[in-house]
């Protein structure tokens, strides 16, 4: 017995609808990850409509400012590395050259340990000491 929703009794029904699981699912990791690691604030709210991208969430994200989107897309771009890595679809001198490339061009606090940069506000907890 199928659901509207894509599932079935015994899971997901088809490998697009388990990609889509897996999209949102890294979506809400993405939004909370620049959260906990104290570069903004948010809520279940906030997380969740941008996770499902809901029909206000481009608007909710502007809201935030453009260090959140930034601090959101590039640990979006991390769990993607991952997530190819575990699943072969990348090798890891392939995946390591990827972050490294991208954490140059961004300047980003999740790949390169220092919250202040373009992906931060400047009152970051990082020192430029």
């Amino acid at each position: 017995m199928r659901t509207p929703t894509g599932w079935t009794r015994h899971g997901l029904s088809t490998p697009e609808a388990m990609a889509a699981a897996v999209q949102v699912a890294t979506r809400y990791a993405a939004v909370d990850t620049g959260a906990i690691e104290g570069l903004y604030s948010t809520n279940r709210g906030f997380t969740r409509t941008i996770a499902e991208q809901t029909a206000t969430w481009q608007e909710a994200l502007r809201q935030h400012g453009p260090h959140v989107e930034r601090s959101i897309n590039v640990a979006l771009n991390g769990y993607e590395m991952v997530l190819d890595l575990a699943t072969g679809r990348r090798s890891p001198s392939a995946a390591v050259w990827a972050m490294s490339r991208s954490a140059w061009k961004s300047g980003s606090p999740i790949l390169v340990g220092c919250p202040d940069s373009p992906a931060s506000p400047p009152s970051s907890r990082c020192s430029s000491a």
